[in-house]
């Protein structure tokens, strides 16, 4: 009877609670989400020696939860809990596709909310006449500072300016997947702006909402929402329309993912009128995130080579300073592998070798991507062979299982015997860790059993700088830490995100049919380093990768003038390289 009575309490909603979760269900729910980070989540213990987060250490936690006035304090609970990890890829996301957007891009410069661009279809200058450039004061009579600091504490990321610009970007666009009060907003926001004269100016702007806002969660128990999703490594790949890239090729390719979870697309929710051709498109969040094209203005004389067509998988070109060549090639994310695609950059490599002085690769606001499509990139610049990367995995025997399929697949499709052995070996480690309940496997090599890499034919030997930023994200952060590992070229830019490992979507509770994401592996460099605030480590989590010479695009002055001081001054250290 005791057993019956306390199935029947999840599903009782008391009358101070009602149309709420019970206290019960939300512990079960919080519970069933810690349960999932002490299985599965890799930088467990890293996080307690790097930052003094246990994950395990939930009681505090569980008597929030009962302690919850409604059901959108107990997703923020959830969500803070989860942002004690400050892991770029792992977070909370509470259900429902609301969205609500003041027609506003702003971001961080000189540490400052300053206004990046303005939908003037929703907002016509003679009734908003504020510019780009004017600051960002209030929101609703609180200073921006303040609602920074509050969604901070909902999505902490390894990074703390990274934290702070994505908390920055709700000031004007709420996501209810990932502020769960959003579904409480009103019809309009008050709004105060600094304008370049420093008056201050106040207007009320209506939210343009879209979705459905959800207030409380159903009470009822039952399998809601969507099926969990599958990892990339479990799913047969079709050919997209390449029929020169082996299948083999294809599943070798899609197990090696290093990227932001699906949820951080760098293309959000919601729609956005561009302020320059005046079309519908998804709103980007952060302005050059993921694109293609830098965002800077191009140097005067920069001959642009790819870039202008959407069949364009990168942007490429050159420009001339004191009498040198210099070549561009941005990489905006790191795509699943073509025929295409490296087609394109092997010609644009041919051209460099033979046309050019030295080279800047931007990766500057590149969310990731494919691991080993990024590694199989930089054998065409490393000019020699190298080190890449390897990852400490997590394994549950759903992967011993998977590495079976993979193996049979793989056998099925033709794959050399090289790659074969490759992955019999990591499957060896993943059962090993299994079996004997270390938690974590030894490294393993991420794309190439042999060590080191070797080049392409035509690989770039001339010298070479890379920029990178704080939105240079996991396998972007990799990129960095390989060139900056093996001394190819000096890194320019900001310190990167620090997100240091392999990411999973996952189903994260029944009664709140919320989601996350879990970090599955723990990536590792080919060489230690240690900085203030860490202990020495091959980490890239939470530490990210710092430039060899620092030089932040995040000012006023760059954002007035198209990036003009930034270009000048990577140009002076790649000109510095040549000499």
């Amino acid at each position: 009877m005791k057993i019956i009575n306390s199935i029947i309490g999840l599903f009782v909603i008391t009358g101070t609670l009602a149309a709420q979760l019970s206290p019960d269900q939300r512990v079960a729910d919080l519970t069933a989400l810690a349960s999932i980070y002490a299985k599965q989540y890799a930088p467990a213990n890293w996080k307690i020696l790097a930052l003094g987060s246990n994950l395990f250490y939930l009681s505090p936690w569980l008597d929030k939860a009962r302690a919850a006035r409604s059901d959108i304090e107990f997703l923020e609970i959830c969500a803070q809990y989860v942002s004690t990890f400050q892991d770029g890829h792992t977070q909370f996301y509470a259900p429902g596709n609301f969205t609500a957007d003041l027609g506003i891009v702003v971001d961080l410069y000189d540490g400052k909310v300053l206004i990046e661009a303005i939908d003037r279809f929703a907002l016509p200058l003679r009734q908003y006449p504020f510019e780009k450039g004017d600051e960002l004061v209030s929101v609703d009579g609180r200073p921006v500072s303040d609602w920074i600091d509050q969604y901070s504490k909902l999505h902490t990321y390894a990074n703390p300016r990274y934290t702070r610009r994505i908390a920055t970007d709700a000031l004007t666009f709420r996501w209810q997947q990932e502020i769960a009060a959003a579904g409480l907003l009103g019809d309009e926001a008050a709004i105060q702006i600094r304008r370049a004269s420093g008056v201050l100016e106040t207007y009320k702007i209506a939210w343009q909402k879209d979705g459905t806002p959800i207030t409380r969660l159903a009470t009822m128990p039952g399998f809601f929402g969507r099926e969990p999703q599958r990892g990339r490594e479990y799913d047969l790949p079709t050919n997209n329309g390449d029929t020169e890239i082996p299948l083999w090729q294809q599943i070798h390719e899609q197990r090696k993912t290093y990227s932001i979870s699906k949820k951080r697309d760098p293309l959000r929710q919601g729609e956005w009128t561009d302020p320059d051709t005046g079309e519908k498109a998804d709103r980007r969040a952060y302005t050059g995130y993921g694109s293609n094209r830098p965002i800077w203005d191009y140097p005067e004389g920069f001959q642009i080579r790819l870039g202008r067509s959407r069949n364009d998988f990168i942007t490429t070109g050159t420009y001339k300073s004191e009498g040198k060549t210099i070549g561009y090639l941005r990489i905006g994310q790191f795509n699943s592998v073509s025929t295409a695609m490296f087609n394109q950059l092997d010609a644009e490599i041919n051209f460099f070798n033979t046309s050019t002085d030295g080279l800047v690769v931007d990766v500057m606001r590149n969310p990731g991507g494919f691991g080993c499509t990024m590694v199989e990139m930089m054998r065409r610049l490393m000019g020699q062979q190298f080190t890449h990367f390897s990852a400490q995995e997590r394994p549950l025997f759903s992967d011993v299982m998977s590495y079976d399929t993979t193996i049979s697949q793989l056998e099925a499709f033709g794959a050399p015997e090289s790659l074969l052995n490759l992955y019999r070996e990591e499957r060896s480690l993943i059962f090993g860790a299994w079996s004997n309940q270390r938690g974590l496997t030894g490294p393993i090599p991420a794309c190439y059993f042999d060590l080191p890499v070797s080049v392409t034919a035509n690989s770039y030997k001339k010298p070479l700088i890379v920029l990178v930023d704080d939105f240079s994200t996991s396998a972007a952060d990799i990129f960095a830490a390989i060139m900056q590992d093996n001394l190819r070229g000096k890194l320019v830019g900001y310190r990167t995100a620090g997100a240091g490992g392999s990411v999973e979507d996952l189903k994260a509770g029944q009664f709140s049919e919320a989601e996350t994401t879990n970090t599955k592996s723990l990536i590792m460099r080919a060489k230690e380093y240690q900085y203030p605030g860490f202990p020495k480590s091959f980490f890239i989590e939470n530490v990210g990768v710092r430039p060899d010479i620092e030089l932040d695009y995040q000012t006023k002055e760059n954002l007035m003038n198209g990036g003009r001081p930034f270009v000048s001054a990577f140009t002076r250290i790649i000109l510095d390289e040549i000499k």
